[in-house]
């Protein structure tokens, strides 16, 4: 893995991406914002190469997957803590440390 850009050739680059793109379907959306973040400035800037498309479609994915799961993670912390009461004994459960208010 390369982590000075002027080290490695396009190619290179571009599977380094779809690696970490590939990587990030494992549940670790942290890898697929890396992935936007690092890539982004190569993969819409004017230069053109060979994998520009390829490395600019694994770029918006990443983002959109990210985008995703930081939704739906938003969205089950959301709901469980305002739920929590009327799931039952259930959802307090799931909890390491019980909050004040529990069943």
């Amino acid at each position: 893995m390369y982590s000075n850009e002027e080290t490695a050739n396009e190619e290179e680059k571009v599977k380094l991406c779809k690696d970490y793109f590939f990587i990030g379907c494992f549940c670790l959306p942290m890898i697929w914002l890396v992935n936007s973040v690092w890539f982004y400035r190569m993969a819409f800037s004017s230069r053109k190469f060979n994998g520009k498309t390829t490395m600019r479609k694994y770029v918006t994915f990443s983002f959109a997957g990210f985008l995703f799961w930081t939704a739906w993670l938003l969205a089950w912390i959301i709901y469980f803590y305002t739920q929590r009461l009327e799931c039952g004994i259930f959802c307090d459960q799931l909890m390491y440390l019980y909050p004040v208010g529990t069943l």
